[in-house]
């Protein structure tokens, strides 16, 4: 069963990285819809996983932190039912960012995927 989240591919995180930092800076506008951060994820070479169906976007919100506020960015319970469903299936897997091979030289190995997914929602959910 394929995760229906949005993604960034593979490969694209480091041009997306810069792409948060000029909005973070307000050297580029924020996109005020779903249809314009898609363009501008294209007309960047961004290459990116939408979901479809019940679960397709349709708002887009930018949350600019400030240094005194700690963020907590809590996910939907529908995606994180949805990690939980693939993983309970056996000899299933989550596929970590090839940022982690790019930062360590040898593919990440997961010896135990819940334990992973629970420390990747918790360092994913602490917002800058």
């Amino acid at each position: 069963m394929p995760l229906n989240h949005f993604m960034i591919l593979n490969g694209h995180h480091q041009r997306f990285g810069e792409i948060v930092k000029q909005l973070a800076r307000s050297e580029r506008p924020l996109p005020k819809s779903i249809e314009k951060f898609k363009l501008m994820l294209d007309m960047e070479g961004v290459q990116a996983i939408w979901p479809t169906g019940e679960q397709s976007l349709e708002n887009i919100r930018f949350i600019i932190g400030r240094p005194e506020t700690l963020h907590i960015r809590l996910p939907p319970v529908e995606s994180l039912d949805d990690v939980d469903a693939l993983l309970a299936q056996p000899g299933s897997a989550l596929s970590p960012p090839l940022i982690y091979f790019q930062a360590f030289g040898t593919p990440a190995t997961v010896t135990n995927e819940e334990a992973f997914n629970s420390a990747r929602i918790a360092d994913l959910t602490i917002a800058l």
